[in-house]
């Protein structure tokens, strides 16, 4: 059995990714975003992408990024939902919106960054309990920050000192 792509597949994925990487440059160069030729060549890219997933992709890899996508897709809804319901009240009570509130894609976006947001802060809370579990480290680290804050560390230096005491 061989694995790999023989040359002429190859050549075939590197055609593709060359479709895509010129793609991605003209829509970045497009002059009036969230224009509707602006939606036609991301839908474009989209069916590239697609193309290049069906083809050259493997069952985990697709379905592993499905599931990624599906699972984001459900855990910003709620995020994207209240968005959309503060617009919603702001234009029923005639008030002046933010564009970020009243277009849906950037309402989207913020969504995202505040999902994002969530996740680092939940994932910096859960390493600090678990860093609370070893004793005496969580001391020795506070009291380096304290000390790096007083005397004006940069956090690489803090970063370097906390990482010599574990």
């Amino acid at each position: 059995m061989k694995f790999g792509l023989n040359k002429e597949k190859k050549a075939e994925l590197n055609t593709l990714n060359k479709q895509i990487q010129r793609k991605k440059l003209y829509i970045k160069k497009l002059d009036a975003k969230n224009s509707p030729k602006e939606f036609q060549e991301l839908k474009k890219l989209e069916a590239l992408y697609h193309q290049k997933n069906e083809e050259y992709g493997t069952l985990i890899g697709n379905s592993l990024q499905e599931l990624g996508h599906s699972l984001h897709e459900t855990y910003v809804a709620p995020i994207n939902y209240g968005l959309t319901k503060i617009s919603d009240t702001a234009a029923y009570f005639k008030m002046k919106q933010p564009e970020w509130l009243s277009n849906p894609r950037k309402r989207q976006h913020i969504a995202n960054i505040l999902y994002a947001i969530f996740c680092l802060v939940f994932t910096g809370i859960q390493g600090w309990q678990h860093l609370k579990h070893l004793p005496g480290l969580t001391e020795a680290i506070f009291t380096i920050i304290k000390e790096g804050i007083e005397v004006g560390k940069s956090i690489k230096d803090m970063f370097t000192s906390a990482a010599a005491v574990v």
